[in-house]
């Protein structure tokens, strides 16, 4: 998986301060979780752990990524 960061703390991970955490217009399923593709009506980390018992390990850091230098190639001629 792409941009992984792990856990530093013993708290799972927190769904609404990880970049590939989404939220949709579906009612029934309004979470989504980008890296993994899927919807749910639980925040995606706490599918993850009841469906594998272990914490989400695609968690990556709003502000890592937002500190992390981008290539943007659509700038440069």
């Amino acid at each position: 998986m792409h941009g992984v960061n792990k856990q530093t703390t013993d708290k799972p991970p927190n769904c609404w301060e990880c970049h590939h955490f989404g939220v949709t217009w579906e009612p029934a399923l309004p979470y989504l979780c980008k890296e993994m593709g899927f919807k749910s009506a639980r925040l995606p980390s706490q599918e993850v752990l009841a469906a594998d018992g272990h914490p989400c390990r695609a968690f990556s850091s709003k502000t890592s990524v937002q500190n992390s230098p981008i290539e943007r190639s659509y700038f440069r001629k």
